[in-house]
């Protein structure tokens, strides 16, 4: 029964994004032509790539485990300084090591450095109800990390960072920590924010925008495994219809601004104001089936609330944000304008952007033998392209180490550090007979600052998902398979990522 209620809680979409893991090609690593392929001259070449600039500026740590003695994080002061925003990433959505790392560092910015807020690459109001876990001690921890319902964060790694905020907010006499979510795939539980402030403050307006949001709502995910989706089976007048009622759901509280804050406070109509922007986004990236456009519109609404929620923040405030590699990189590439790109038009280098980089070694992912899927579990890697910067993150003979590549703009290393080769990215998705296929071409310091490297990895720990009446508000039903897929609810839909490989 678990089972069935995960796969329930993912709309249908899934199954077709589901295909994106492995339209390799196009959104994860981008043309498999612009790989280096190893040969025996390359290999000669490339241990003779001049890394002793690298070697100097690669700064190792003792651990991984957040907990205990900082100093070893001490370089990342300077590495950060009066930066606002830190955002870290991942180079796969199921490594222990890049959880618990991006755990300590967010440990040493709140610590030392006074950062203030966390966001993760995660759906807005669930996380809304972990902030109020953080702040107030409200709910249980493991039930409102399954409610934000990805297999990739319901980790034992997650929910100790979850654990760490609660208690360090318990006891710290300064500013408080919170825990936020900018992602927009889901909006039921949104909208019903929406409503419930307006029971508050306007009950006639409430009614009028329970039926404007109703149209929309006959496509939302919820226990009720839905046979209709938004993005394959609304019709055109149906996706007319719904886009202009969760437009005009904004604009009324939009035009009440004055009114809602009255009867309320700044800070709840400001929440209510972003949730039906959530909403609003939401339908403008399911209205589109191409996959470059949705992902465009999602990393390009993540940015923005990103921003939102640094803003909210006032004055002094600094945020840590937490998601993949590609999405917090200052990447343009495969027709995607990454969310990396629009934070660093807006901020600059008031940002410092760290990519999570590993040699080999294990992680959970939905499995892909190129034409099915074959459900999550512990996937591994030892292949690393003798042309790429993995081969040359591995000629340090380091454990573990952290290096600002901007240091290397003007040393000998800065030929290759600035050149274009192979870097790996796995997202949700990894077939394993296709390994090569995992590395995309890019320049590696033009999109990110710093690299976070691990020569080993081992796979972070899922967790059973548990939910409470915010997501199983009906008694859960059993599903058939739907026609147009290749294979059963209960495989892929259970364990995907929505609408993303990333």
């Amino acid at each position: 029964m678990q089972k069935n209620i995960v796969a329930l809680r993912v709309p249908r979409l899934t199954l077709w994004c589901a295909a994106l893991g492995v339209c390799l090609f196009v959104l994860i690593v981008g043309c498999n032509s612009t790989i280096e392929q190893p040969s025996t001259s390359v290999v000669k070449a490339v241990d003779c790539v001049d890394i002793s600039a690298l070697k100097q500026a690669a700064i190792p740590f003792r651990t991984s485990e957040a907990g205990g003695d900082y100093s070893d994080l001490a370089p990342l002061k300077q590495i950060v300084g009066n930066t606002r925003i830190v955002s870290l990433g991942e180079g796969t959505h199921g490594t222990r090591e890049f959880f618990q790392m991006k755990h300590r560092v967010l440990e040493y910015l709140v610590k030392e450095m006074g950062f203030t807020m966390f966001a993760i690459e995660a759906t807005w109001a669930e996380a809304n109800r972990v902030n109020d876990y953080v702040m107030e001690g409200k709910g249980d921890p493991a039930v409102l990390l399954s409610n934000l319902y990805f297999w990739t964060w319901n980790t034992q790694e997650v929910l100790a960072m979850i654990t760490w905020m609660r208690e360090y907010n318990k006891t710290t006499t300064g500013r408080k920590i919170g825990f936020y979510g900018f992602d927009m795939q889901f909006s039921r539980v949104t909208m019903n924010d929406v409503e419930s402030f307006l029971q508050r403050v306007d009950p006639t307006a409430a009614a009028k925008v329970h039926d404007l949001y109703l149209p929309y709502r006959d496509f939302q995910d919820d226990v009720n495994y839905r046979n209709r989706d938004y993005t394959v089976d609304a019709t055109t007048i149906e996706r007319q219809q719904c886009r202009t009622n969760v437009r005009a759901v904004y604009d009324l509280l939009l035009a009440s601004d004055s009114k809602y804050i009255a009867a309320s406070s700044q800070a709840d109509y400001d929440r209510a104001l972003r949730a039906a922007r959530i909403v609003v986004q939401n339908e403008e990236m399911r209205s589109y089936s191409s996959s470059i456009t949705q992902v465009n519109i999602r990393d390009r609404s993540m940015a923005e609330n990103a921003a939102w929620l640094l803003q909210q923040g006032g004055q002094g405030a600094k945020i840590v944000l937490w998601a993949h590699n590609g999405h917090v990189s200052n990447s343009e590439r495969s027709g995607v304008t990454w969310m990396g790109v629009h934070l660093r038009r807006q901020f600059g280098n008031d940002m410092v952007i760290m990519g999570f980089s590993f040699g080999s070694g294990q992680f959970n992912a939905v499995g892909s033998n190129g034409t099915s899927y074959t459900g999550l579990k512990t996937q591994s890697t030892t292949f690393i392209p003798d042309s790429s910067y993995e081969y040359q993150f591995q000629r340090l003979q380091q454990p573990r180490f952290f290096v600002d590549l901007r240091s290397l703009a003007n040393t000998s290393s800065a030929a290759w550090i600035n050149g274009t080769r192979p870097f790996r990215s796995i997202g949700a998705v990894y077939a394993p007979n296709y390994a090569e296929y995992y590395f995309y071409s890019t320049a590696l310091a033009k999109e990110f600052d710093v690299i976070i490297y691990f020569a080993t990895t081992q796979a972070s720990v899922l967790l059973p998902f548990r939910y409470n009446g915010l997501v199983a508000a009906q008694p859960a039903k059993s599903i058939q398979p739907v026609s147009r897929a290749p294979f059963s609810a209960d495989g892929i839909i259970s364990s995907l990522n929505p609408y993303s490989p990333y």
